[in-house]
């Protein structure tokens, strides 16, 4: 990945980490940004988070009903073994140390997603926010991540779920498992 380093520096002559804006690529492109959405300008001093910065919708990453994925790798040429199973480890992505096989190559293309992690947070080439590297087998798991620590701009993007209520005490959670737990070791 390539990146311009330098930073921004603001009136007072201070250097803003979070300004460190990534230059045009494929990998940059695919994120959802653009290369003006980057130009637009640095993190306002002083704000810990981009809402706080008051930014406009079009500086955030943009959703549009999943989160990016890279592609795997193709499994056309590969044939299966003496099993007349596809094995992980004749795989170019897989794991060494995988002993799973499978009955056909989609299942076993399904499985390598353990250990490519395809699924892109948005935030990963974010020109408003520190970079955030995680990666996940699946959507569902994007999006809990996301939940969890994008949580503005999840709300921004109606990703977020209703709000599980704790009829105790009020407190709220983004799942119902947790409410669940919160409930058995609080209120029991």
């Amino acid at each position: 990945m390539s990146y311009n380093n330098t930073y921004y520096n603001d009136s007072s002559g201070t250097q803003d980490p979070n300004a460190e804006w990534y230059v045009q690529g494929s990998e940059y492109q695919m994120s959802g940004y653009t290369y003006h959405d980057a130009q637009q300008g640095p993190v306002h001093a002083g704000a810990s988070h981009p809402a706080e910065a008051g930014h406009e919708d079009h500086l955030w990453p943009t959703y549009r009903g999943h989160f990016h994925e890279n592609a795997l790798e193709s499994l056309d040429g590969l044939r299966p073994r003496r099993d007349r199973r596809y094995h992980c480890q004749d795989t170019q992505t897989g794991s060494g140390d995988c002993t799973e096989s499978c009955e056909n190559r989609s299942l076993l293309k399904k499985h390598l997603r353990v250990h490519v992690k395809p699924v892109v947070c948005p935030f990963m080439f974010s020109p408003i926010t520190p970079q955030c590297d995680r990666r996940t087998a699946g959507q569902g798991d994007m999006k809990r991540h996301v939940l969890a620590h994008h949580r503005a701009w999840a709300e921004r993007k109606g990703l977020v779920d209703r709000e599980h209520v704790c009829p105790h005490c009020g407190d709220g959670f983004t799942r119902s498992d947790n409410l669940t737990r919160h409930i058995r070791n609080t209120h029991r």
